[in-house]
């Protein structure tokens, strides 16, 4: 499905924002494991959409609750 809506808002002429947040339920959060998992995943997706999406927010305000690792974490 995330293809068919970036394909379409992107053919459209709409410019995206990419949000890459939050850990997948497959993972270890705030773990060595975790980071390299969100890492790849971040990686994959980058590449995935290079030529549609112009812009990524990493971890959308962390400062607001959504965020339970340190600053050095984040």
């Amino acid at each position: 499905p995330w293809d068919r809506s970036v394909n379409l808002l992107h053919t459209q002429g709409y410019r995206i924002l990419g949000l890459l947040a939050y850990w997948a339920p497959w993972t270890q959060p705030y773990s060595e494991a975790g980071y390299r998992d969100f890492e790849r995943y971040a990686e994959a997706v980058a590449r995935r959409y290079r030529n549609q999406i112009q812009a990524w927010e990493v971890w959308n305000e962390p400062n607001s609750g959504y965020w339970k690792g340190t600053p050095e974490q984040y």
